[in-house]
């Protein structure tokens, strides 16, 4: 049996946000969590897609400020969709 047979969980220990910024990447979409997201942010799925993701081939990426790669949700070290983010951001690292 491994030791992580059960799952993994990971909390945010520092409240740094560098899994949220530094070089670019990309935060994946799973439809579900487009609708999640576009609920908590009471918009519609059109609008959530149009304003804050870009198409990937097949694939939904959050946007990130070309500036700095900080994600488009960080806004002082914090994540302004905590509550309704990804799975991706939710187990990283």
């Amino acid at each position: 049996m491994t030791w992580y047979k059960k799952g993994l969980y990971f909390k945010c220990l520092k409240g740094c946000a560098s899994c949220c910024t530094g070089a670019p990447g990309y935060v994946w979409l799973e439809d579900s969590e487009i609708e999640k997201i576009s609920k908590h942010l009471k918009l519609s799925r059109k609008d959530f897609l149009k304003k804050y993701t870009r198409q990937i081939g097949r694939k939904i990426s959050l946007i990130e400020n070309f500036k700095n790669y900080d994600c488009c949700f960080l806004k002082d070290k914090k994540c302004q969709i905590y509550d309704a983010r990804p799975e991706q951001c939710k187990t990283y690292p």
